[in-house]
């Protein structure tokens, strides 16, 4: 997804509609993620790179179950088959 041209524009454009706004949506999923946004945002443009989920796991800090929930809330099919 993150290799995708209009995936890019689409994160710009949530960039410059939810700064500083009521939401707080991450560039992939269109969902509110609250006050873990960025993290977010930035774990599922890792994985969605073609990255391996164990390393995004090592790079983040975070375990596996955490990586799995995220990918689940986030209703992304084509992330959840990379797990």
């Amino acid at each position: 997804m993150a290799r995708r041209k209009h995936t890019v524009r689409r994160a710009e454009l949530f960039d410059l509609l939810t700064e500083d706004g009521p939401l707080c949506l991450t560039a992939i999923t269109r969902l509110s993620w609250h006050e873990t946004v960025r993290t977010v945002d930035r774990i599922l443009f890792h994985l969605a790179d073609g990255r391996d989920p164990e390393e995004t796991c090592q790079v983040f800090e975070i375990d596996r179950d955490y990586l799995v929930e995220i990918v689940r809330r986030s209703e992304e099919d084509e992330l959840a088959g990379l797990l």
